[in-house]
């Protein structure tokens, strides 16, 4: 079970592979356009927090392309064929998808799962 707020970012081709989740949906950011007044122009206004801190700390755009329950996909130019980063709040992880994989919805609930027992053990490892 995913507690966290979860981004996945990953190149334009690589997120085809996701596109094909049963239950990924489309969110092409449409809500970041806003008319600057009554009759203005529609302008960009950055107002997905996570575009923000991807830009602000790492210096480049990323484009949400679609959510799969709670977890939100990105898209970027600056991303490798095949890798995907794996954000869990702010928590980077850099994950290669092995050429292999014939099922991404059952490899991507491993890799979450693996994640977030990694995560767990090291907040207990800290608390204690």
């Amino acid at each position: 079970m995913i507690s966290r707020k979860v981004n996945i970012i990953a190149s334009f081709e690589t997120m085809q592979l996701f596109k094909k989740l049963s239950k990924f949906e489309l969110d092409l950011g449409k809500k970041n356009l806003g008319r600057a007044g009554n009759n203005g122009p529609t302008v960009m206004e950055i107002k997905d927090s996570f575009v923000d801190y991807v830009f602000n700390n790492y210096g480049f755009f990323v484009n949400k392309i679609g959510n799969y329950g709670s977890i939100s996909f990105y898209y970027t130019n600056y991303s490798e064929k095949n890798t995907i980063y794996i954000f869990y709040d702010q928590t980077e992880n850099e994950i290669k998808i092995p050429t292999e994989v014939t099922n991404i919805e059952l490899w991507l609930s491993e890799q979450l799962y693996n994640l977030e027992e990694k995560l767990k053990n090291k907040t207990i490892t800290n608390g204690a």
